[in-house]
């Protein structure tokens, strides 16, 4: 990570997501981009009220700039401002890519709403739309030294472990005991276990206190918000291979009410293929 992109609309969990980024921007010394996309609303015929773009933009800028005062460590600290029209997910897919190795910031509501709602809207579309790694911040979610961080992954053979960098980057911040879930259908067994540590994550991972974990559950939404509960867990990270984590943990609940709660960030790391990022980088260059 390069730059952290902090996605606003101005409500109380994106306040605290920009809290929450700009305090991690400024320990791990980031760039730091405010952004807030915002819509012209249509004039009234009856009420012959005409709202202009060039007011609405203003109004957007001064509520970034007071954000960024707020929250900003120092006075000297830069943070760059950005308001513009468009429709919220475009809008940040399209202007986060504009800047060097970025990671998208966003809040999300807390307590009393499921993220199953959450990310069946402007989450879950920028993790479809966007291969930038995403950090999703709860509204109750304090910003704090990390002591213990998990990821939950589909570890695939062809998977480019680079795309865990922005995990990394925070353990080594940190130094914190990392935990490496995957949950298990009860009815497997020990060379299931076996076969899903993963000597290439675990050769990533090396410098830090290691260990894998496999709770045995047919629910994985469950599973997983027990494991975090139980150690205490101060960060998650995820890799939505495919979507077929993301999807399995966030949207196909096996409830109608009950997704995933959490008071903790979480990263959403799209995966990579090996290789992938080498042609990636071929077609940037052509274009």
């Amino acid at each position: 990570m390069k730059t952290v992109f902090i996605a606003t609309d101005f409500s109380v969990a994106a306040e605290n997501a920009t809290k929450y980024g700009i305090a991690l921007a400024s320990d791990l010394g980031l760039k730091i981009v405010l952004f807030n996309a915002y819509q012209v609303p249509l004039s009234i015929p009856e009420s012959y009220a005409i709202v202009r773009p060039e007011e609405v933009k203003n109004t957007a800028e001064s509520y970034l700039k007071e954000a960024a005062m707020a929250y900003k460590k120092s006075s000297l600290q830069p943070i760059e401002i950005l308001a513009v029209e468009g429709y919220p997910t475009d809008s940040i897919v399209r202007h986060a890519q504009k800047y060097d190795d970025a990671v998208i910031v966003t809040g999300m509501k807390g307590e009393g709403t499921t993220i199953r709602k959450i990310f069946g809207s402007t989450v879950l579309s920028l993790v479809r739309k966007s291969k930038m790694p995403m950090l999703v911040v709860p509204e109750k979610a304090d910003y704090k030294p990390i002591k213990n961080m998990a990821l939950a992954a589909e570890v695939d053979p062809k998977l480019n472990l680079s795309c865990i960098n922005p995990f990394l980057q925070i353990c080594e911040k940190f130094i914190p005991k990392v935990f490496v879930v995957r949950v298990l259908k009860t009815n497997s067994d020990i060379i299931d276990e076996l076969i899903y540590r993963s000597e290439r994550l675990s050769k990533k991972l090396e410098d830090f206190k290691l260990e894998y974990k496999f709770p045995r559950s047919d629910n994985v939404t469950f599973a997983l918000e027990e494991f975090v509960s139980s150690y205490h867990i101060d960060f998650l990270g995820v890799i939505p291979q495919h979507h077929n984590l993301l999807q399995r943990v966030f949207v196909k609940s096996e409830t109608k009410e009950l997704a995933f709660y959490t008071r903790i960030p979480m990263l959403l790391m799209p995966e990579m293929k090996i290789g992938q990022a080498v042609e990636e980088n071929r077609m940037q260059e052509r274009i």
